[in-house]
Parts: C-alpha cells; structure tokens; sequence
C-alpha cells in the first residue's frame, strides 16, 4: 500500500515514529461480530464498537478508496497524560527532564494519530476529502504530518470554528480564547471543486447571519436564464497587476449595440469605432499602475454572455454574473456555538455531560460540501454527532447519505453519567437509537475483535 503522494518529499521525525508507522502496516487479524440492528433493517450505516486502529485496518477490506469524505475530532494533547491502547508502547527517555513534559506528551499523541492517519488515507476516494478538528496544542504537529500523508500540495484550508464568543482564559496569559481549528486536506485537490453551500441552509443558522450578512440580491434574466451580480471583473486584490500577472492586463472594448469585444495592450493607443475602451482598473497600492482581470481574453470571449457591462455616466463597469444563485461559497470562518452540542445531547437523552460534543449544525455544514450520496467516516465517534448529523441531513434534503462510525468502549469519566451510560459508545448508540426512531432510519452495530 501506497500512503503518500509521489510528489510527496517532506516529513518530519519524533520520538516512536518508525514504530507508528509499523503500527498502521503490521497485518492484524481483525473480524467483526454483529451483535446489534436498529430501525430500518438492511440500513448501510455501520457503527463499529472497538479500537479505532483496529477499525481502520478492518475496513480497508472492503472499503478502501470508498470514502467521499472523513471528520474526525481526535482527543486533543491537552498536557496531560495521554494514554491509548496500541500493542506499542514509548519508553521515556531518561535523558528528557522531569518538567520538560511537552516534549514526551507531543511524541506519545503523535504516535497514537500518525498510524491512524495513514490508514483513514487508504479509504478516501481520489476526490476525498478529510476534515480534522485541533486546538492549538498539536495543529502545528499535525499540519506537518498531513502535509507528509498526504502531499504539502493536498492541503486545503484551515478552517477557524469560532465557539465562544466570550472568550476563555485557560492558560493565564495573553488573550481570551475564541476559537478551534479544522484542518481540511484532499486526496488529490486537482479532483475537488470550489465548496459551495446551499444559501437558504445557511439563512436557518442564525449565528452565521454574522458571518455571511444578507444574501438579498436584485435578481435579472437574460436568454440563459435567472442571475444576479455581486462582484466587478477586476481583481480586488492589488498584489495581481501589471507585473504579477501581465497576461491579465489589457485594455477591453465594447460594443454596447452588437456585444462584440475586442482587446488592446495597455501601451498601445488604439480606439475601435462604436467601441468604448475600458481600461484596466488603477491600482491603489502605490506601486503599480493597474489590478489585473480575473477572467483571461479567452474566457471573457468564451463567456461574454455571463458579463454585464454598464455605463455609469461614460464610465464603464464590468461586472460577472452568477447563476448559480442559490449557493454560496463556504467562508474559513464558522461561528457556531460550542455550547450547542452540550444542549442537544441533553434535548435526547435528558442528562447533562461534562464534555462538549462538536454541535450538529457544525457537522451539517461541513457534510454539504459533498454530495447527497456520499459515505462519511468518523473513527472518533464520541457521541455520535456525526452519524446524528447524517440523518437530519438525509431527512432535510432527501439525501442518501451512509455513515460509518467507530468508537471504542472506553469508559465514561463522569461518575454520575457512568450509572446509565458506563462506556462512551453507549452513549453514541441511544443517540443514534433516538434519532432513528424520530425520522425512521437504521444502522447496524458491530463488535471489532482480535482472531
């Protein structure tokens, strides 16, 4: 098995590395027992109760390059001890001081997500993509890793999840803090698109109205049908000119009575009869004297019919059409409460968690980047949010979504909710459970064991 990008030349050394990744590769022998079923019978959503490394190695039999996309909200290095399950252990280092704790700390999560990582890899598809939530105490180690897995050029975004608004000080010093991260890598990103989202979905999210503001637009028809103009066909940003992207600059002329177009150099003084030229716009950057287009000569010929020039006052603006009206394209920056997640699982299940699992709606928006038939990945179930936020989706939309989620039975930490609920994945079942009886689906419960 392949697990990198042949353009991939970058990686980075710890402490337990070579044996993380022996870890991911040493053949296992892995089966699954079916011990429950619920709602729907025949369902496709599969929960896998285990080890998630397990899981992984488990599911490449049958499922690897199957998966459209993968969120995972691994436990985060928070400092303290870090303890997991796998048949390799890390010695200390006898030459690493007694306060010098990070260092050990860091080597001991790394090897705990690198060999899990390099599996979930295996089981995207080549337009896959895989979404992994971070805070602030490994998103530098693990940028690097994934830039190793999966090719420094895979890398998407980074994703800035604001959850308090408020702010927390958690670490005394310095300021309030207001946000996680979700890291974003494709398989290939020549495979991926622009990540679009529905704008009536994002106009129910009440909190992101302060992100997106008002999608209220003058809608106008031409022979192609419905559009609307937001944006002129320059470049807003001052670093594209003139010696940047010189192909980019040129002057347009434009027939107002026959829609024909023609170009000139910016040097050159030529003029067209019945044409207005339209130079390039001035640049403001002190520097240079235009901003390129964004369009090339041969887009702008090609796509004339989605450009609308119009003449304020012997000046003309050039503006882009958009007609794919209904969507926008997702920002890097998502407000959505923390707290919300807290509330929803006691809206279900009636109790209260000490934790804070990752809100639904967080998930729904990352779920409608891909399509309505994708088959989505969790190996960090927790609760069960994301096999929650499947269903809700499926319903809102008629989609034919599946998911598959794996959580170990590690035991639950607190003492009051261990009496109903001793391990996590019980937790994750009776969500799941509650949801399928609301909105009449089904998922199938397995054990993953050791032959």
């Amino acid at each position: 098995m392949n697990y990198s990008s042949s353009e991939n030349l970058f990686n980075f050394w710890w402490k337990g590395k070579e044996e993380a990744y022996k870890a991911a590769f040493n053949p296992e022998f892995v089966k699954s027992e079916k011990i429950a079923e619920y709602g729907n019978k025949g369902s496709k959503n599969i929960v896998l109760i285990g080890d998630s490394l397990l899981s992984l190695k488990l599911l490449l039999k049958n499922y690897e390059n199957k998966v459209d996309l993968i969120y995972i909200d691994p436990p985060y290095n928070t400092g303290n001890s870090f303890n997991y399950n796998d048949k390799f252990k890390i010695r200390k280092d006898k030459s690493i001081k007694v306060n010098d704790k990070r260092y050990f700390n860091h080597s001991i999560w790394l090897n705990f997500i690198y060999p899990r990582l390099l599996l979930a890899r295996l089981l995207l598809k080549d337009n896959g993509l895989i979404f992994v939530s971070i805070d602030d105490n490994e998103y530098h180690h693990l940028r690097m890793i994934l830039d190793e897995i999966y090719g420094e050029a895979n890398y998407v975004a980074t994703l800035c999840w604001i959850n308090n608004l408020k702010g927390r000080q958690i670490v005394g010093y310095g300021p309030a803090k207001t946000y996680e991260y979700i890291i974003v890598y494709a398989k290939n990103i020549k495979n991926i698109d622009t990540f679009k989202i529905d704008i009536e979905y994002l106009e129910k999210i009440d909190p992101l109205n302060k992100v997106y503001g008002s999608f209220k637009y003058k809608l106008m028809k031409d022979e192609h049908g419905y559009f609307v103009i937001k944006n002129q066909l320059y470049n807003s940003n001052s670093y594209f000119n003139e010696e940047t992207r010189p192909n980019l600059v040129f002057n347009i002329h434009y027939n107002f009575n026959t829609g024909e177009i023609k170009f000139s150099e910016i040097y050159e003084n030529i003029e067209y009869k019945d044409f207005i030229k339209i130079p390039p716009v001035k640049n403001n950057d002190g520097i240079h004297l235009f901003r390129a287009w964004r369009w090339s000569r041969e887009k702008i010929i090609k796509e004339r019919h989605n450009l609308l020039f119009i003449n304020h006052n012997g000046i003309v603006k050039i503006y882009t059409k958009v007609r794919d009206i209904g969507k926008t394209l997702l920002k890097d920056i998502i407000f959505i409460p923390g707290n919300y997640g807290k509330k929803e699982i006691s809206n279900i299940l009636g109790f209260k968690m000490n934790d804070y699992p990752k809100p639904i709606e967080l998930i729904k928006l990352i779920l409608k980047i891909v399509s309505k038939d994708s088959l989505i990945l969790d190996f960090f179930a927790g609760t069960g949010t994301t096999g929650h936020a499947v269903f809700e989706l499926n319903k809102m939309d008629d989609g034919n979504r599946s998911f598959i989620l794996i959580q170990s039975d590690e035991d639950v930490n607190d003492n009051n909710l261990k009496k109903l609920f001793p391990t996590i994945d019980k937790i994750c079942i009776e969500r799941l459970k509650n949801v399928c009886s609301k909105y009449g689906y089904g998922f199938v419960v397995f054990k993953v064991l050791k032959t």
